[in-house]
């Protein structure tokens, strides 16, 4: 089974569904991981901050058993994409589900309290229309 983890933020993953990841790839499934934010320079982060997220996310990726291939960054500022035009998000995801094809697909709580959380549910969710991407 191929199952793709949508996370808002890099922790996301491991706290909403780190267990169910590790019994999957236990199971002998693919994991993919994909992140929608990350640190940036001219969102006010360090070059230390940046390295450290960087570091922590591969070790992440390899404690999970995720194939490098298999990590998608998206790239967009962390706590803003309430910024982002829907459908450039949507466009986004839709390019790592064809590439990627999921038949399992884990996301956020439409009900989350966080906007980044809120809004990356409503991206993904639109991309797993069944007539969209049949994986």
């Amino acid at each position: 089974m191929k199952t793709l983890v949508v996370a808002p933020h890099p922790d996301d993953e491991t706290l909403g569904c780190g267990g169910t990841l590790l019994r999957r790839k236990a199971e002998g499934g693919t994991i993919g991981w994909l992140l929608m934010t990350e640190l940036n320079e001219n969102w006010g982060w360090t070059d230390q901050q940046i390295s450290k997220r960087a570091d922590e996310i591969d070790q992440v990726r390899k404690f999970l058993g995720i194939s490098k291939e298999h990590l998608y960054q998206l790239g967009f500022p962390t706590t803003r994409l309430d910024t982002i035009p829907m459908a450039d998000l949507v466009a986004s995801i839709s390019d790592v589900f064809k590439s990627f094809e999921p038949e399992e697909l884990f996301v956020p709580h439409p009900g989350d309290i966080h906007s980044d959380h809120r809004i990356t549910f409503d991206a993904a969710s639109a991309c797993s229309k069944w007539f969209r991407y049949p994986s």
